[in-house]
């Protein structure tokens, strides 16, 4: 894994070799690169989101006139045995180090469905994301870092080295003329050799109607939302599915049961859900990781001696943390206690004796384990005072 300034010092370098390239081009008289040239040992992958209606894209993907709608219904035909609903889109392309920072900015957001707020737009793009860190079959994670000013810079005019400025954001802005009016795009960028994406921008198209479909309940694999608009949290889950895990586009007329079909129409919820294949695609960007069994590793504890301050602590390793503990038989001797939190035991003892406990340890899965453990408090010097009178 490379470390984050070591992928910037990367970056620069990268950046610089090209500017000086730049520079003799321009001494030579040739052409200077288009804006799409990007720094050696880097590749940026630009992915364009279709609406149903949008005719620029109807016959560049070779399905026919007019892509299928997305089909509603999440259950997939011979009981989910089918090609379509197993797809696997993951490009190899993934973030290495977790979670993925990401932040919003609303400035230039059409409200164009009825009482939608920044708020519900906000909710709705962190409701979007978390359907991919959410999924059990896998270990990613991302972290909303809140609204902010900047825009997506990769969508910035001038050289694309120029534009990668180390923060994933998302913004509404116009995307015209080289995207072809599409209603959604994303760009990220990873280093060649491995795979491992260092930048990402989503940026939602300004022009066309969008909503949050606010006061909307129901199954979204069997509704619809407003006709009116394109759904925010429906095509951000697309858009994220490139943004969180590098996945493909799909385009197969039988791969619209899914959330990375790259069509979409007014109305659409369905992407909101995560297929099967967009499960497995997740799953196998970041493969889910099984914490070994909670076990407690202390098997004895110190003798204490009366009247003495005592400290010990009974250690346990795996499971999720973080862990409680308890004493679920016996007691501890007198005067000693268990903190609950960090499984440590102190306190001065007051009685000689010997008590047999058992602790357990519970963790944030709530798996547990116990052990019987047991404590000697030995004779001590103990406190006495001693009065002398004498007559002269």
């Amino acid at each position: 894994m490379i470390p984050s300034r070591t992928r910037l010092l990367i970056i620069a370098i990268g950046a610089l070799a090209l500017v000086l390239g730049l520079a003799s081009i321009t001494a030579a008289g040739a052409a200077p690169p288009s804006d799409d040239e990007v720094p050696p040992g880097m590749t940026k992958v630009t992915h364009i989101f279709f609406g149903d209606r949008a005719s620029e894209k109807r016959v560049e993907h070779g399905k026919g006139e007019v892509p299928p709608q997305k089909k509603q219904g999440s259950a997939c035909p011979d009981g989910g045995s089918t090609d379509q609903c197993t797809t696997n889109s993951w490009d190899d392309n993934k973030w290495f180090d977790l979670p993925v920072n990401w932040s919003l900015n609303l400035e230039n957001a059409n409200y164009s469905g009825t009482n939608d707020t920044a708020a519900d737009y906000e909710a709705a793009f962190v409701a979007a994301s978390d359907t991919w860190e959410n999924d059990p079959g896998s270990s990613f994670d991302a972290a909303y870092l809140g609204q902010t000013s900047r825009t997506a810079s990769s969508f910035d005019s001038g050289p694309s080295f120029m534009r990668m400025d180390d923060f994933n954001d998302i913004d509404f802005g116009d995307l015209g003329g080289k995207y072809g009016n599409a209603i959604a795009v994303v760009i990220y960028w990873y280093f060649t050799s491995s795979g491992e994406m260092v930048e990402a921008d989503m940026r939602m198209n300004e022009d066309y109607p969008w909503t949050a479909n606010v006061g909307f309940s129901g199954d979204p694999d069997t509704s619809t939302g407003n006709s009116c608009c394109f759904d925010v949290q429906e095509l951000a889950t697309h858009e994220f599915g490139h943004f969180h895990a590098g996945l493909d586009d799909l385009y197969d007329n039988d791969e619209s049961y899914l959330t990375m079909y790259g069509f979409g129409s007014e109305g659409d919820l369905q992407s909101r859900t995560l297929g099967l294949g967009d499960q497995l695609s997740i799953a196998s960007a970041y493969p889910a990781t099984t914490p070994s069994p909670l076990d407690i590793t202390t098997t004895s504890l110190s003798d204490g001696t009366q009247n003495q301050a005592y400290s010990a602590t009974v250690e346990a390793t795996g499971g999720t943390a973080p862990y409680s503990w308890a004493i679920t038989v016996g007691v501890l001797p007198a005067g000693l206690s268990l903190n609950t939190s960090t499984g440590g035991i102190s306190g001065t003892p007051t009685t000689e004796e010997t008590q047999n406990f058992t602790v357990e340890v519970t963790d944030d899965d709530l798996a547990t384990d116990s052990q019987a453990l047991s404590i000697t408090i030995n004779p001590g010097g103990g406190t006495f005072s001693l009065t002398v009178s004498y007559t002269t």
